[in-house]
């Protein structure tokens, strides 16, 4: 098996800095590749601690954090037992749960109409237009 690099960062984006808050975002990179994250979580930069990755004073986000970081781990180490090398980005998708298949818009219309229609709030008409 080839060798396999893997690091997780916690890191606030001040680009995007309002009103004196950041926001905070993880980063996964697998053999020098990268994806990124929002945590959708705010933080005030001067309690940020950039060497800890950790928040003074919250320690509820500190262990949402942590609990980040051991899903990540445990997401690559089930990866890597069906001897395959994860990448970042499935990494990152299997995290957020993103589906792996893709709807489009006719397929997205046709489910939509077929719930109005379970629902029975609109006229035979309105499903014509649909």
């Amino acid at each position: 098996m080839n060798k396999l690099s893997f690091s997780i960062k916690f890191y606030l984006l001040s680009s995007r800095e309002k009103a004196g808050k950041q926001p905070l975002y993880c980063r996964i990179s697998i053999n020098r590749k990268k994806a990124e994250f929002s945590m959708n979580e705010w933080i005030d930069a001067r309690k940020w601690n950039v060497e800890a990755e950790k928040v003074k004073g919250l320690p509820e986000l500190n262990a949402k954090i942590k609990s980040t970081f051991l899903d990540l781990k445990a997401i690559r180490d089930n990866i890597l037992e069906q001897d395959r090398i994860p990448t970042a980005k499935e990494v990152r998708d299997k995290y957020l749960k993103k589906e792996e298949s893709s709807t489009n818009l006719l397929e997205y219309v046709s489910s939509y109409i077929e719930q109005m229609e379970r629902i029975g709030d609109r006229s035979h008409s309105t499903f014509k237009k649909y």
